[in-house]
């Protein structure tokens, strides 16, 4: 929680602390910056403490079959022994979960720039979701609970065993990535089958007493259940924000990251873990979907690197021929599946990178920060994030190299 003050100036000036110096908020985007003036909309002379209002509670679910390093790797994105690693199927029952930081290397050269005490970074929830298994769509295994699960997430990572190692279990008795895979796509399908079938139902009883809009969203879910039924992935995908914004939280269009769990030995020497399960997958992904998200690393070699200090961990990762983890890579893949923008506030005291949805005007990414700032919103000044960093992170330097253009409350922030 911070505390805000407002002046009784005209154009409203934003602090992110209580201090006699009023600074614009400051927004920097993957294109830009802003600073966002607003008329506040209680007492000018008041000073209250407020709430910091987010967009929406951001996740991100691990699934998977059973016993194939789900747990593992939620481990290695966490760093630490959050939940049960064990070598036998439903280790996990209930579904864990956990906030982590998503990298940026932006956020880093912003801070570095303003010189500032303190980085906070944009914050993501990630589930290790139990193993699903065939029929769960009927109750089987964890049914329910596990559909339930996945509905939470906003998007997914789709873990895949893609090693033959024999003192593994496999629920399904051999390594088959593609079948899988097929496994737990038919398990959300079905699921989603039963949703539509009963939504569409329950709309073409009213006939002609649909409204415009339930004309649309009978229109929809008659084209997604037709699009389920030839398995057109692509689809699914394309209809999967439109779908949420009649509340239909389906599965099978969630955006999805493959992640392939390989050996030592293809995790080694920095092959890109490829080998003839993965390569099954890719192709398998590539003709059922025009665009897909694939990577490979070892979920247990990075949870063992993951509880290690930074010196011993890049010791470990060089045996291997590695420079870096994977998993960073992997929570920005996940992170990048959610429609959202990152932006930064800019400070001495702090630099923290916020979040809005893809296609927000200025006003309602201002209105992240603060309520009244969208209320009350004037105009925004924008000006490339490269462009300030070469100003050397200072507003009176990117206004003397004519680096600010002012936005009305109509811009899309980019």
């Amino acid at each position: 929680n911070h505390s805000f003050s407002f002046t009784p100036s005209p154009a409203c000036h934003f602090s992110m602390n209580i201090s006699s110096t009023f600074r614009r908020f400051h927004a920097h985007t993957l294109t830009a910056k802003r600073s966002f003036y607003f008329q506040p909309v209680s007492s000018p002379f008041s000073r209250r403490p407020v709430h910091v209002r987010f967009y929406s509670q951001r996740s991100v679910g691990i699934l998977g079959l059973p016993n194939i390093g789900k747990s593992a790797l939620f481990n290695a994105a966490v760093k630490a022994e959050r939940a049960l690693s064990a070598n036998y199927p439903f280790a996990t029952i209930k579904a864990n979960e956990a906030t982590i930081s998503v990298p940026d290397e932006r956020l880093e050269l912003l801070a570095q720039g303003a010189n500032c005490k303190r980085v906070v970074p944009a914050q993501l929830k990630l589930w290790d979701i139990a193993g699903l298994v065939r029929n769960a769509s009927k109750g089987e295994g964890l049914g329910s609970q596990f559909l339930e699960d996945v509905r939470q997430a906003s998007a997914l990572v789709h873990l895949v065993r893609c090693h033959d190692a024999e003192h593994v279990v496999h629920v399904e008795a051999s390594v088959d990535p593609v079948r899988d895979v097929k496994i737990i796509e038919n398990e959300l399908m079905l699921s989603d089958f039963d949703f539509l079938d009963k939504t569409k139902q329950r709309l073409e009883k009213k006939h002609k007493k649909l409204s415009p809009q339930e004309k649309h969203a009978l229109d929809l879910v008659k084209h997604v259940y037709n699009a389920l039924l030839e398995e057109k992935f692509d689809e699914l995908a394309k209809n999967h924000l439109e779908l949420k914004k009649f509340g239909y939280n389906l599965l099978s269009t969630k955006p999805v990251l493959f992640v392939c769990n390989v050996n030592e030995h293809d995790f080694a020497n920095d092959n890109s873990g490829e080998n003839k399960w993965t390569q099954e997958l890719r192709e398998y992904l590539q003709t059922t979907r025009s665009t897909h998200l694939q990577m490979s690393l070892s979920a247990q070699i990075e949870a063992e690197c993951a509880l290690l200090p930074p010196e011993d961990q890049g010791e470990i990762l060089s045996e291997y021929g590695l420079t870096e983890s994977r998993i960073p890579k992997m929570i920005r893949d996940a992170f990048d599946l959610l429609h959202v923008i990152t932006y930064f506030t800019v400070g001495e005291e702090e630099t923290r990178a916020w979040l809005t949805k893809s296609g927000s005007t200025a006003p309602q990414a201002a209105g992240v920060i603060h309520s009244d700032m969208e209320n009350g919103f004037i105009k925004a000044d924008r000006t490339n994030w490269k462009d300030y960093l070469a100003c050397k992170c200072s507003d009176g330097e990117a206004k003397r190299m004519g680096k600010l253009t002012a936005e009305s409350k109509n811009y899309i922030v980019q």
